[in-house]
Parts: C-alpha cells; structure tokens; sequence
C-alpha cells in the first residue's frame, strides 16, 4: 500500500509539473486550461479501460500511469497552437477548432501510434519480461488511446468556447512570440553553422553514441536493481547433531544484535520445528529442525532512518559468531520488493551429474574458488549430510539369486521399522490408524534388523544379510533434481556490484575448472533470469523499431526520411547512459523498459520536424531555409512536449522512497534519454536529412543519367 501511494503521488506531482510547465511557457490560462483537461480526463477513461480488461490498480498498472501522465498534453498542445493560428488569421472560434484539430489529426494519430508501437510486443512478450511489462504496457496504451481521443473532441469543443477570436498580435502574446524570438534566432544561427559541417555533426553524434555503450559496459547489468527492502531475515544452521537447548543459546546471541536495531519495529525469532515449518522451510523460511533457527526483523520505513537495509544487514554480518560448520545466512527479499518473489539467492551455479557424493564434492570445489570474488557474501552448499542413520546397500546378484527384487526387500524393511497401516479403529465417528510394526526392542540396533527375514515366491524365508549389507552412515538431506537429473548448487548472495560483473568474475575463475564427462554446470539465480528477460526485452525492442519505421515509412512515403528520424533512437541511449551513470545506477530490466519505450517517444520530435520540412519544400522553399525555418517553426511545440514527459517522469526518477527500485531506473532512463535526444535532434535530425538527400539526389541523377545513355 504504501508503495502505491508513494506511485500515486508521482502521478501527481509529475502532472501538476507537467501543467506549471505548460503555463510558464504560454502564460496564458485559457490554452493551459484545455491542455491540462487532458490529464483527468484521459486518466479516469484509463481506469475504465483497465476494468474492463480486468487488471487492478496495483504497483505496475499505476507505474503505467506516472510514465503516461506528462505524454497526456502531448495532443492537446499540437491542437490548441494551430487552432489558435487559425483565429489569428480571422477564423471564428468555431471553425478554429474544427479546422485545426483536422489539420493535425493525421499527425497526431501517427505520432501516438509510433509510441504505442513500442508497447504492443510488451503486451504480447511471454515469459517474466512479459510478467512484469504487460500491465504497465496496458496502461500506457489506454491512457494514449484515451488522451488522443480527447485531443480531437474535447480540447476543440473546450477551445471554442474558451477561446477568444483575435489578432496576430494576441496570438503572439498568448503564446509567448517575442519571449521566444531570441531563443529562435541563436537556434537559427548555431543550426545554420552545423549544417555547414555536416560530417563532423554526425561524427560526434557516433562517437557520443559509442561512448555511452562503453559507459553502460563499466555500469554492469543486473537482473533487478538492488533496492532497500523493509524486512529482514536470517536463517541459522548449526551442526547436524546440535540439540535445541545449544542451537537456542546460539540463536538468542544474534537475536540480541537484531533487538539493538534503533531501526527495527519488532523482532521475531523461530528455534526449531514451528508450526509452520513445513511449508516455510521448504521455501527456506524458517526452521525445520533442532539444529535450525530464523529471526526476522521488521524495520522502520526507509524514510524514518538513517541505514538502509544493505547497511543494516552488513553491520550485523560483522557480528555473527564464527562457529564451526554453522551457517548464517541472510535472505535475499528484494525480489518481495518487485514482485519477482524473495528468498532466493541472486548467485546459482548449478552442478549436474549422477554420484551425489562426487557432485558435492565439486560443489564444494567450486564454492572454494569462488569465496573471493568481489560482492559474494553467504556462499552455500546445497547437499548437507543429515543425522546418523542405517543404511541399507542391497546386492542385486544375490537378490536376484533369490528372485527378490529391490522393491520387496525394501518393503519388508519399511514395514519392519515404519510399520504399516493394517486397518482403522472407529470411535465415535473418529477413525484412527492401527499400525503394524516391529516392537522397539526389535528394531533397536542393525543386529535386530539383520534378524529381519523376507518371503519369497517359493515359499521360504532370506535373511536379510544374505542379500544386503547394513551399516550406518550419513545421507543426504534432500536430493535436488532438475529435469530428472540430481544437481547440487551453490548459491550466494550479493552486495554493492551488480550481478552481471560478479557472475562474470565468476566465470573468470572456473574458466579453468572442468567436469569430467556425465558432469556439467550451468549458471543460474538472478544472473540466468536476467538473460532470459533481457533477450525478451531485445526481441521487443527490434519489434518495436521495424513497426515504427513501417508507420513512419506509410506517412512519410519514403524510406530514408524514416532513417534519419530514427537515429534519435541512438541519441537516447547517451542521455540514458549519462543519467544512470549520475545517479549510480546500473543497467536493470527496469532500466531497459525505459529504453524500449524512449524508441516509441523520442522519434515524435523529428517526425514534428521533418513533416513541417516536406511541407515547405513543396511550397518551393529551398531545402537549406526549409530545414531552419521548420527547425525554428517547431522548436517550441518540441520543447513543450518534450519537457512536459521529462517533469512527468521527473519525480519517479529522484524517488528514493519504499520500492523506488521499481520507479526510479525508468525514469532515469526515460528522463536523461529524452532530454539529451531531445536536444541533440534539434541539430542532427535537420543535418542527417540535408545528408540523406544529397546523397539520395545525386544517387538519383547517376540512375537517370545512366537510363538516358542507354536510351540514346
């Protein structure tokens, strides 16, 4: 609860940013307050739509939200500038609104389905990826369907009534003309000297580019970003063997570090088998023998302290008793904190193979070499002996000899020691089980159990020695098995690096290690999560990309122009690379959701740009003016909407709040990539289109030439 309500209150910070944006640029409230009608309207039309679709409000749908709500304006602005260019030419109020919204409907309805593009493959991706995309992706889409929608029916009914007819010189003063005129003529003359040297232009957007890929190599990647999370837990391991009264005293020594806490609320502590146990530990929470224990500790809200868990949970790592075979390790709940579930570990190397005791061995191996690297802490075993037991080693020969099979040896024994349920005694409606076994002093020690005689098909009783060896001996706890095939892990927890650069340390040292044949290792954890999202993230990236262009290459009815419109895409991921670098972060799946829907927005601004150049082109105006005097046309409505996203994002970005791990990264990353694409499109887009159509002009003349020569 308190995570959504830190995400709702983005929501409204960012829109009341959006909309102070909005009026410091025009300075007039009667455009601002059509414009801003866009925000509540669209937003309640969304939460109809989501119940429609059956989704809640929940951290991601209302995530989807505070990423929408600075796009909302983006419609409405394109209509409210050129309905008030038609009433400063003479227009009514009326026909302003109809023609103006018809003007741009066509450009409106393209630029949102460019952005819309980049969430469909979201909304249709499978996997986790999917998981965690699909409800954000719903909800920016209705939310864009809706503000369109609103931009071609409300805002002009509004701007009819609202607006006032009048003349250019009031246009220019609602919309701010000569406050902007300065601004307008140091861009025409900085856009002028870059068109002069195009190559160089280009060059540095390359070289700026490639820098940021090398920025986000040294940043590392990682599957979720490490976040503070409220609780925390530790579970204990003593020796097999220890009795309660010792593993209590063990476990109230570090219960005592956790009370000290100035930033817990409370503390709770479980020795033993509890109640829950056997569904707790099998998730690993919590204790499910004499020799276990676990205390968790529930802090304060991260806003009412100093420590952050990491912090928290490093101070009390310090603290913990070293004892021989002991384990101490702490859960890793950050995945609680972004609905990938919590109590695994991040680091998983899996080892595969039939010997149980030659894969601990390798475990252990590993495990060893491992204990280095940078950022591990926690390294585990997962293959642990358990008590002292009789074990039972059958000979097939002699059974066989015998034609008993492995089953009914092992049935006799079971009934033997374990007994078998016979029939069922009724009292009073109530039925107990009326067990069948051998007394205790018949099964007391291996001599009892050898005394054990199986039945044959012939009718003759086999000792039990005669077919089998007993001894005691230690076996496994639990035998780990994935696709039918045992494996041992090693598992690990990870702190201040991200998981990418320690899986590759990792690497680096088992480089050399090698399994003999019938034995093999794999990678698993957040590190293999991490890969299978990222590929799906990549493939709905490329998807998003090829539909764009198609829409673009359908308006533009070219295929170059949609080329140097989508170059901004690139430029993005320096602004993307410089605000994660900023702020610490790394490259997260969050963070690449961002990426993935910067292709969809950043791409709007040259494609305003570039249909106001094909416009005055075909007006006879020379490809050098048309391209600084569209430059200059739309420099504004790209500010506008540009800036009015980034402060919509803008709070996300700077939350540092309970579950900011799932905000913050995509604001970053939408925040930083479109501001500086923002920016840089100003100059590269009008220079890569002077390119592009030299080199396609004289590509042109060669094949005409070439034709006319043949002909002649």
């Amino acid at each position: 609860k308190r995570i959504a309500s830190e995400t709702i209150n983005n929501i409204i910070v960012g829109g009341i940013l959006a909309v102070v944006l909005i009026f410091l640029f025009l300075r007039n409230w009667r455009p601002t307050f059509a414009i801003f009608l866009a925000i509540p309207i669209s937003i309640i039309a969304t939460f109809i739509g989501l119940y429609v679709f059956r989704y809640t409000l929940n951290i991601l749908t209302l995530g989807g939200l505070a990423i929408g709500v600075g796009m909302l304006v983006d419609n409405a602005i394109v209509v409210i500038e050129n309905t008030f260019r038609h009433l400063e030419e003479g227009k009514t109020r009326k026909e302003a609104a109809i023609i103006g919204a018809t003007e741009v409907g066509m450009a409106i309805t393209t630029s949102t389905l460019t952005t819309i593009c980049v969430f469909l493959p979201m909304i249709l991706g499978g996997g986790m990826a999917g998981e965690m995309s699909k409800p954000m992706a719903v909800t920016v889409t209705i939310s864009l369907v809706a503000s369109l929608f609103v931009a071609l029916t409300i805002v002009p009914m509004v701007a009819s009534i609202l607006f006032q007819q009048g003349t250019k010189a009031g246009y220019e003063e609602a919309f701010g003309e000569k406050r902007f005129e300065k601004v307008q003529e140091w861009y025409k003359k900085n856009l002028a000297i870059a068109l002069q040297h195009r190559v160089k232009v280009v060059l540095i957007a390359i070289g700026g580019f490639l820098l940021s890929l090398v920025i986000i190599y040294f940043l590392g990647f990682e599957f979720m970003p490490s976040g503070d999370t409220p609780m925390l837990i530790m579970n204990a391991k003593m020796p097999v063997g220890t009795n309660l009264e010792e593993t209590d005293r063990v476990i109230k020594r570090i219960e005592n570090d956790f009370i000290k806490l100035p930033e817990k609320k409370f503390v709770v502590t479980t020795i033993g088998p509890s109640a829950m146990g056997g569904a707790r530990s099998a998730q690993g929470m919590g204790a499910s023998d004499v020799n276990e224990g676990m205390i968790m500790a529930r802090l304060v809200d991260l806003e009412d302290r100093k420590r952050d868990s990491a912090e928290i949970t490093e101070d009390l790592r310090k603290k913990l008793p070293e004892l021989k075979d002991a384990k101490f390790d702490f859960m890793d709940m950050s995945g609680m904190m972004t609905g990938g579930g919590g109590g695994e570990k991040p680091v998983e190397i899996k080892i595969f193979g039939k010997d149980l005791n030659e894969l601990k061995r390798y475990a252990d191996e590993v495990a060893l070499k491992i204990k280095d690297v940078e950022g591990l802490r926690d390294i585990d075993v997962s293959m642990r002996e358990g008590k002292q037991e009789l074990q039972v080693r059958i000979d097939r020969d002699k059974a066989s000899h015998f034609n008993l099979s492995v089953g009914q040896i092992g049935g006799t024994i079971e009934v033997a020691s374990l007994g078998k349920v016979a029939t069922k005694y009724r009292v009073g409606g109530e039925e107990t089980d009326v067990r069948v076994r051998y007394g205790d002093f018949d099964r007391d020690s291996i001599r009892d159990i050898e005394k054990i005689t199986i039945p044959t098909r012939k009718g003759f009783q086999v000792a039990l020695p005669d077919v089998a060896e007993l001894y005691y001996g230690r076996g496994p706890l639990r035998i780990m098995r994935e696709d039918r095939v045992r494996k041992v892990t090693v598992t690990a927890n990870t702190t201040g690096r991200a998981i990418g650069k320690i899986t590759s340390d990792i690497k680096k040292k088992l480089k050399d290690f090698n399994l003999p044949p019938g034995y093999f290792m794999e990678h698993g954890g957040s590190y293999e999560q991490m890969q299978e999202t990222l590929t799906t993230l990549l493939l709905a990236f490329l998807a998003a990309i090829i539909l764009i262009y198609m829409i673009m290459a359908a308006q533009f009815e070219s295929f170059t122009q949609p080329l140097v419109i989508m170059f901004t895409v690139p430029l993005s991921i320096i602004g993307v690379a410089l605000g994660l670098a900023v702020s610490g972060m790394t490259l997260s799946t969050v963070a690449f959701m961002g990426i993935i829907i910067l292709a969809g927005v950043v791409v709007n601004n040259g494609i305003v740009m570039i249909d106001y150049v094909n416009q005055l082109r075909k007006k006879g105006i020379k490809k050098h003016e048309a391209l600084i005097e569209a430059a200059a046309t739309r420099l504004r409505p790209i500010f506008i909407t540009a800036f009015t996203t980034i402060l919509g994002v803008l709070p996300m970005a700077l939350s540092r709040s309970q579950g900011w791990q799932m905000r913050a990264p995509l604001g970053v990353a939408l925040g930083g990539g479109l501001l500086v694409a923002t920016l840089l499109t100003l100059f590269v887009v009008p220079v890569l289109y002077s390119l592009v159509d030299r080199i396609s002009y004289k590509t042109t003349e060669k094949i005409r030439k070439k034709l006319h020569g043949e002909e002649a």
